[in-house]
């Protein structure tokens, strides 16, 4: 996948969390980072368009639940310092061609050490599946994360 991301959209700060956060982390199910541009210049025709389709079935949804359940797992429990990726939801898992789901967009991520708890300076993410520990500013955790996978897990089998 290639990412585009709007100066006014994003700032400098957010992108360079992103990349740090991603960087060193190999995972089957976490989208994996090749390179960046930080220039205004990249060429669209970078972007391909994805493919759309009908629902998918039973099995399939299954298969993305668990894929998901897996890339966080590695995130909260598997690296080196634990990572909160604070914005799980359907917008930030894509399927590859093989319908493998991988865990993207790190913009609000956070690294911390095993067993810590953050406060929040100031709440960001996506109304709806944020935790409410957050959005009441009582701090974050890997249950954060946990909390925004149940509710992804709502609409995969809604």
């Amino acid at each position: 996948a290639v990412k585009r991301i709007d100066a006014e959209e994003r700032g400098e700060r957010e992108f360079k969390s992103e990349v740090a956060a991603i960087a060193n982390v190999q995972h089957v199910n976490l989208v994996r980072l090749f390179g960046y541009c930080n220039s205004s210049k990249a060429p669209r025709e970078s972007q391909r368009r994805p493919r759309r389709s009908g629902c998918l079935s039973w099995n399939l949804r299954y298969k993305v639940a668990i894929d998901v359940a897996k890339g966080l797992a590695y995130l909260h429990h598997d690296c080196r310092s634990r990572i909160l990726h604070l914005d799980i939801k359907p917008e930030n898992i894509l399927l590859d061609e093989c319908f493998r789901a991988l865990v993207s967009d790190f913009g609000l991520s956070k690294l911390t050490g095993k067993g810590e708890s953050h406060s929040v300076s100031a709440i960001r993410g996506t109304r709806g599946y944020m935790a409410p520990e957050w959005l009441l500013e009582q701090g974050i955790s890997d249950k954060t994360d946990v909390y925004s996978y149940g509710m992804v897990l709502l609409e995969i089998v809604g």
